[in-house]
């Protein structure tokens, strides 16, 4: 109201041609006015209409009494002006309203519509209560009349009606804003809404809320306040407040808006004391109200129980304290000439110029209007207390400042407010269904609104930090997720070392057969003129003898941290040592074969006997495993790598081997000992006292059937388990071929020495 009467004073000074009568007051309105001399015509009538009833004891108009008195008193503020107001009551009525309005542009006491008797005045300007500026502005607007109103604006045509009407409110697009960086503060996204039935409502319907649910914030319901009026049904009225009320409490919303007009608070208040007369309790809700109800809901507040509006959060235009307002008038040049002439169209530069002022009140606010007229200004967010006795206080708790930089638009102090008592000063949520716990992820529900869904335990390597995520978050890949789900874990690096159960059973079982074959070396060599040892070349037993040794021993190239050195040795010496083990059996196998045929009549194959056939069969078939591991280590060289992929709560130490060249170093070896294995099978008949061949079969069946168990279980294993799956079978094939081919002669040696002499091998059959 304050910086309305800052306004008025500045168009009768830009105009002092303008001369205004008071006007003699009726018995349905409150007067204040001084005459001032008659010889000086200048007298300033303001009226204000309101629509709630006026208890002139205690309304502020006592207090606007005293500051005209004071302005009216100093004759150097506005020297032959006096300013008076006028106050009618509308009582809620369109009728009051119209007749209101009717006698405000006439002769006072002469109603006589489009003529002025008696001696002229002229209206200054009206100031209305919003939800009768519609009313007002359909008969006022014709007669050009300032109109202005304290509340927002209702849609008028902006041809006829708008351009003589001045809102006091800023823009509501500010407040539409405000709520919605409100909700998503504090992450209300499940609200329901009680709104006005009328046109302002159903803007607030077609147009804000749309763009709530572009944010993610879900109507659980929409109610509409009843009409009332004089001819409603009372019972219908009930009914619908009933409605309302089973609405409002079965809800699942804790956060309620309440976009309102004057009588909306007292309809609330009414509504929530139905808990009273029905089964259903009354649930704690917060209570968000717009700027508009906040307005007039100081004085309406005080003839009533305010319980309810405890922890209430409201919209209110932004104000400040004004101290010693009557200094702001002492600033003002009141004889400023503007050279304007009275013209026909005078009433209308008015409201171009009430358009244009700018000003800084005594709080150092900015006072203007925008291009469309309306008061630039922003709202402050209030929060109630009330206290037994009917008392309360309005907390400042935030604002929305329209001429701040973005990120400072909406401000509030979560600190400072109270909360319905119902939530135990805890900050309330407001969700269609209670947050998902950290380690799940929302999901959806068919059917239902997008803001209502369950909740699912986050798949594997993934994790939510925080509750309600919309997915789970992947753990770095040198990190797996707590069982849990809600936080990363670093991966413990993990290989085949010598300080676990599995590479010490290994490496054991190892040095065991690396043991066992120096005993069957040594044996051999102490034994090397013995029949036995000499059967079947004993230079090329020598040479598997040492090979088989050299297989154990590769194992520990396997065993242990890996670097590039190890890398790099590991699978062709592997590769190369095996190629001369089966080399050796093969020749072995082509000895007794070649043996067997060379002895009879005629043979041509005598020259084939001897080391130059054995020589031959080792030197090529371990050639060409030579060239392939050369190939591999000069295209595709090992080198130490980590797998972090392949399981789920370790890094692995490995070498990153081709597994190309791999499967060529395995596929070489498997078709020398497919062929080695296939001239044994048939040369096992032969009658050979010597003959080995019957041994060979099944060295050679063991090892073919371990390396053909290798395949799938390598593939199908990952990390040090991989490893150990290839040296079980390094060291099982080994052992085959020493425990089939070379324990038998062991026992004749060591345990039978009688047998190993020509005479005794010539007359048994092995």
């Amino acid at each position: 109201m304050e910086s309305l009467l800052t306004i008025l004073p500045q168009v009768v000074c830009k105009h002092p041609s303008l001369q205004c009568d008071l006007v003699e007051p009726l018995p349905i309105h409150h007067t204040y006015h001084q005459p001032g001399d008659v010889n000086i015509a200048g007298v300033i009538s303001v009226c204000l209409t309101f629509s709630d009833p006026i208890d002139f004891s205690q309304h502020p108009s006592q207090g606007l009494q005293d500051r005209l008195m004071q302005i009216n008193e100093n004759r150097q503020i506005l020297p032959n002006i006096t300013l008076g107001f006028h106050i009618f009551n509308s009582n809620f009525s369109p009728g009051w309203t119209y007749f209101a309005s009717m006698l405000l542009p006439f002769t006072q006491g002469k109603f006589i519509p489009n003529y002025k008797c008696g001696i002229p005045q002229n209206l200054a300007a009206i100031i209305g209560a919003p939800d009768i500026s519609l009313h007002m502005a359909t008969l006022l607007s014709i007669y050009k009349a300032p109109q202005l109103t304290y509340g927002s604006a209702p849609v008028m045509d902006k041809e006829t009606q708008s351009v003589f009407f001045q809102q006091m409110f800023p823009d509501e697009s500010h407040e539409d804003k405000g709520l919605l960086k409100l909700f998503l503060y504090f992450r209300w996204i499940w609200i329901g809404i009680l709104v006005v039935n009328d046109d302002k409502g159903e803007r607030f319907v077609q147009e804000v809320l749309p763009t709530f649910s572009e944010h993610g914030i879900c109507i659980e319901f929409i109610a509409e306040f009843p009409i009332l009026a004089f001819y409603s049904d009372f019972t219908d009225i009930i009914d619908n407040m009933l409605h309302i009320y089973h609405v409002l409490m079965n809800s699942t919303a804790n956060v309620i808006i309440v976009y309102g007009e004057i009588r909306s608070m007292s309809f609330l208040r009414s509504l929530l004391q139905l808990s009273e007369v029905v089964d259903i309790p009354k649930k704690t809700k917060i209570l968000i109200t717009s700027a508009q109800t906040d307005f007039i809901s100081n004085s309406i507040e005080k003839f009533m129980d305010i319980h309810f509006l405890h922890g209430v959060l409201s919209f209110a235009v932004h104000t400040k304290e004004v101290q010693n307002f009557q200094d702001f008038f002492q600033n003002l040049n009141p004889n400023n000439n503007q050279h304007d002439h009275f013209r026909k169209d005078f009433w209308e530069q008015v409201h171009s110029f009430l358009r244009s002022v700018r000003f800084n009140n005594s709080v150092g606010e900015k006072i203007s209007f925008d291009k469309n007229g309306e008061f630039i200004g922003g709202y402050d967010i209030i929060n109630w207390i009330t206290f037994p006795n009917k008392s309360f206080v309005r907390v400042k708790v935030g604002m929305i400042d329209p001429t701040a930089p973005p990120e400072k638009f909406f401000n509030i102090s979560v600190d400072s407010i109270t909360w319905p008592v119902g939530f135990n000063q805890a900050l309330p949520l407001s969700l269609c269904n209670d947050p998902c716990e950290t380690g799940h992820c929302k999901a959806k529900k068919e059917g239902e609104s997008f803001c209502c869904y369950g909740c699912w335990l986050c798949p594997e390597g993934k994790i939510s930090k925080e509750k309600d995520m919309d997915d789970c978050s992947p753990c770095p890949v040198d990190q797996y997720p707590n069982p849990e789900k809600n936080m990363c874990i670093p991966k413990r690096i993990t290989f085949l070392s010598y300080e676990e159960p599995l590479g010490i059973s290994l490496t054991v079982l190892s040095l065991c057969f690396s043991l066992m074959t120096t005993l069957i070396i040594t044996i051999f060599m102490k034994h090397k003129d013995t029949p036995i040892v000499k059967a079947n070349n004993r230079n090329l037993t020598y040479i598997l003898l040492v090979s088989l040794l050299l297989s154990f021993l590769c194992v520990f190239l396997f065993v242990g941290r890996p670097d590039k050195i190890l890398c790099l040795l590991r699978q062709p010496a592997f590769g190369l040592i095996f190629s001369v083990a089966i080399s050796c059996v093969l020749a072995k196998t082509f000895v007794v074969v070649l043996a067997f045929i060379a002895t009879k009549p005629g043979s041509r194959l005598k020259k084939w006997m001897g080391g130059r056939m054995v020589s031959y069969i080792i030197i090529s078939c371990s050639f060409v495993q030579i060239c392939i591991c050369a190939v591999w280590l000069i295209i595709s060289p090992p080198y130490p790598d980590c797998d972090m992929q392949s399981m789920s709560e370790e890094v692995i130490l490995e070498c990153n081997e081709d597994s190309v060249m791999f499967c060529c170093v395995l596929g070489f070896m498997g078709f020398l000992a497919l062929v080695s294995f296939s001239a044994a099978f048939l040369a096992r008949k032969l009658p050979d006292s010597f003959n080995e061949a019957k041994f060979i079969t099944f060295s050679m069946l063991v090892f073919c059937s371990v390396w053909l168990c290798f395949i799938p279980t390598y593939l199908s294993t990952r990390g040090k388990y991989m490893l150990a799956v290839e040296i079980f079978s390094m060291t099982s094939s080994s052992a085959g071929l020493l425990v089939c081919i070379f324990l038998p002669k062991c026992f004749i040696i060591v345990m039978r020495p009688e047998l190993n002499n020509k005479h005794q091998l010539m007359k048994r059959k092995f």
